[in-house]
C-alpha cells in the first residue's frame, strides 16, 4: 500500500511538472502579438482583458477620492445600460461593475469582496432572469482574469466546479506576473466589436437595432440561485449600503407569465430588508425596438439617456 501511494504521489506530481511546463510554453510562445495559449481554447481567448480589466482597476482607483454615490451590479445589460455620464450629468459619482453574463453568483462574490462603506454609498443591483438562470462560464472566464482580487477569482473557479477553471487561474497566476500594462489592450477579445468602453465601466452601443432571435426564457418559481440575491441584500443590510433592484427595460425577453413571476420572487425576497427597494422598469417607458435597443436584450444610447434620466427621478 505504501509502495502504490508512493507511485501516486510521483505521478501526481510528474503530471503537475509537465501541465506547468506545456502552459508556460503555450502562454510564452506568440506567433502573432497574442500567446498561442489563446488560441488553443475559446474558453480562455474569449474576453481578454479590455472592458473588465479597465473597470475594475478604475474603480480601485476612484475609491481612493473617496465612496462612489452609486456602484452598479449584473450582467451586460447593466455594463450597458447605466452610463456614468449621465448620472454625472445629476451630480451623481458612479461607477458600472457590469460585466458580460455576470450570473449572480459571482455577482455576490464581486458584492462581498469588492463593496463596503469605504466604496459605495448606495448600489444599484440590475435583476436579470439570465443572470439568475444562467450556467456562467463565460462570466467566470471574465472575471476570473479580470478582478483585482485573486481571493475572488479563487472563490469564483471553486463555485464553477469545472476543471477549465484550472486553466482560468493558471491564465490569471502568469498573468499576475508577467503580462505588462502596454500590452494590456492587445490581448485578445472577440466579443462585442460593436462597443465603445466609456470610462466609469459603461459599454456605448451604436443607435441601430440588430435582428435575432427571439429568446424567450422560462422562469420556474422560487429558482435554487435566489439564494444568492438573498445573501447579496443581508451582507449590504448589515454593512448599512442601500440597495435599489433594478429590472431594466426590456423589449421582446419574458412570456408575461415568467415576468410577473420572478418579480415576485425578487419582491418577496427584498421585503425582508428595509434598505432595499425594486424598481421595475422592464416595460414601464416607451421605448421601441426599432429606435431604442441595440439588440433584443440591450439598449443603445438613445434608450440609455431615456431610461437613466427617469431611473435616476427614483433615487434622488
Amino acid at each position: 500500500m505504501s509502495r502504490l501511494f508512493k507511485k501516486g504521489i510521483i505521478f501526481l506530481c510528474l503530471t503537475v511538472f509537465i501541465y506547468v511546463i506545456l502552459f508556460s510554453l503555450l502562454y510564452f510562445i506568440k506567433p502573432t502579438e497574442n500567446s498561442l495559449l489563446y488560441y488553443t481554447s475559446e474558453t480562455l481567448r474569449s474576453k481578454g482583458k479590455r472592458h473588465s480589466y479597465k473597470s475594475f482597476n478604475e474603480f480601485n482607483t476612484g475609491i481612493k477620492n473617496g465612496p462612489y454615490d452609486i456602484v452598479v451590479l449584473g450582467s451586460s445589460q447593466a455594463y450597458r445600460g447605466y452610463d456614468p455620464r449621465i448620472f454625472a450629468a445629476h451630480n451623481i459619482r458612479m461607477h458600472n461593475l457590469g460585466t458580460s453574463s455576470q450570473i449572480i453568483q459571482n455577482t455576490e462574490v464581486i458584492s462581498k469582496h469588492m463593496i463596503n462603506k469605504e466604496s459605495a454609498k448606495a448600489v444599484i443591483l440590475d435583476i436579470f432572469l439570465g443572470g439568475i438562470t444562467g450556467e456562467g462560464i463565460e462570466s467566470t472566464i471574465n472575471l476570473v482574469q479580470n478582478i483585482p482580487s485573486r481571493k475572488a477569482s479563487t472563490e469564483m473557479i471553486w463555485r464553477m466546479k469545472d476543471i477549465r477553471g484550472l486553466n482560468m487561474f493558471m491564465l490569471r497566476l502568469f498573468d499576475d506576473y508577467f503580462l505588462v500594462e502596454k500590452e494590456i489592450d492587445k490581448s485578445v477579445s472577440y466579443y462585442h466589436k460593436n462597443s465603445t468602453y466609456i470610462s466609469g465601466g459603461f459599454s456605448q452601443t451604436p443607435d441601430s437595432f440588430m435582428v435575432e432571435k427571439d429568446d424567450e426564457r422560462i422562469y420556474k418559481v422560487g429558482h435554487p440561485h435566489l439564494k444568492y440575491v438573498d445573501a447579496i441584500l443581508a451582507d449590504l443590510e448589515k454593512k448599512e449600503i442601500p440597495v435599489y433592484l433594478v429590472m431594466a427595460p426590456q423589449p421582446r425577453l419574458f412570456l408575461p407569465k415568467n415576468k410577473t413571476a420572478f418579480l415576485k420572487d425578487i419582491q418577496q425576497i427584498a421585503a425582508k430588508y428595509k434598505n432595499t427597494k425594486v424598481l421595475d422598469f422592464a416595460w414601464a417607458l416607451p421605448l421601441e425596438a426599432k429606435y431604442h435597443y441595440f439588440d433584443r436584450r440591450h439598449l443603445n444610447q438613445a434608450g440609455v439617456e431615456i431610461f437613466n434620466n427617469e431611473l435616476i427621478q427614483y433615487l434622488k
